[in-house]
């Protein structure tokens, strides 16, 4: 009970002051100027089944996919042990997911369109991971933005210093880099491209250094105050939030594997040789 309340105490005065803050000692991950929002990492089926049919949701009304009889967005790289997956509820409704796809022998999402531009990354010995499946239903822009923010922050940690990669990737739509580049610093890799993977829409590359990003955004927002300060913010309670994301991530299961990789869609078979050795030694060795 001492603990509860210890917690209680810390979120309302997080709360009061409008950080929209999240203490070491809770669980789980609560944000917002009332108390009303909740990351989680999608550790269970449950939860991937929830984002993959966000996401599908939204990109079939944008007119970025294809009919699906399943109602799920997911590809090939949903089945790597690393990719985290993050959704987002207000008040028990799901509004936000976002998942980050580490590089590996598969390479990333974004390759059969910008192959050259990582490539070039990679020979330079860049370890990078993307941003993918972000979506939002959130209607209110601070909300919206505050959403995105505390995302931005999880995958960083998770980035930068559970599986020490380098680099950020994001392959966004033209409208959407000013504010990619204004409020999250990212910056141009590649120009615009038309990406068949959502039904032809037109995309950019972007890229955030994750070796230098902490000292760029002291430069940036360091002077600045409450939440306006994003250096603060992306630094704060690292520590604790790296145990955090330890605890709760988890791999899929054998048989959720099975089932959605292999027998719903046959994305294994999809993939060379190679490519589904690897994938096989995660899972069915």
């Amino acid at each position: 009970m001492g603990n509860d309340d210890k917690s209680g105490a810390c979120r309302s005065l997080d709360f009061l002051q409008g950080s929209g803050g999240w203490c070491p000692g809770d669980d789980p991950y609560i944000f917002g100027s009332y108390g009303d929002c909740e990351i989680r990492v999608a550790s269970s089926m449950e939860d991937r089944r929830r984002a993959w049919e966000l996401v599908y949701r939204i990109y079939a009304e944008k007119g970025y996919a294809d009919h699906d009889p399943e109602g799920l967005w997911y590809g090939i790289h949903d089945a790597l042990p690393e990719t985290t997956t993050f959704i987002v509820e207000r008040e028990g409704e799901l509004v936000s997911a976002m998942s980050v796809v580490f590089d590996s022998p598969l390479g990333l999402p974004a390759d059969p369109l910008y192959g050259p531009a990582l490539d070039r990354m990679r020979k330079q010995g860049r370890r990078l991971c993307e941003i993918v499946s972000l979506v939002s239903v959130e209607r209110r822009q601070s909300l919206g933005a505050n959403i995105l923010r505390h995302l931005f922050k999880l995958a960083y940690i998770t980035a930068r210093y559970l599986e020490n990669a380098t680099d950020f990737v994001i392959t966004v739509n033209p409208h959407h880099v000013q504010y990619y580049e204004k409020s999250l610093l990212f910056e141009e890799l590649a120009g615009e491209r038309i990406y068949e993977k959502v039904c032809g829409a037109p995309a950019v590359l972007l890229r955030l250094d994750l070796a230098t990003a902490e000292e760029v955004y002291r430069a940036q927002f360091g002077h600045l105050s409450g939440e306006r300060n994003l250096h603060r913010f992306f630094v704060n309670r690292i520590d604790a939030l790296k145990r955090w994301l330890q605890n709760r991530r988890r791999w899929l299961d054998e048989e959720d594997f099975e089932k959605y990789f292999i027998r719903s869609r046959p994305l294994l078979q999809e993939v060379d040789a190679r490519d589904r050795d690897y994938i096989t030694q995660q899972y069915l060795s």
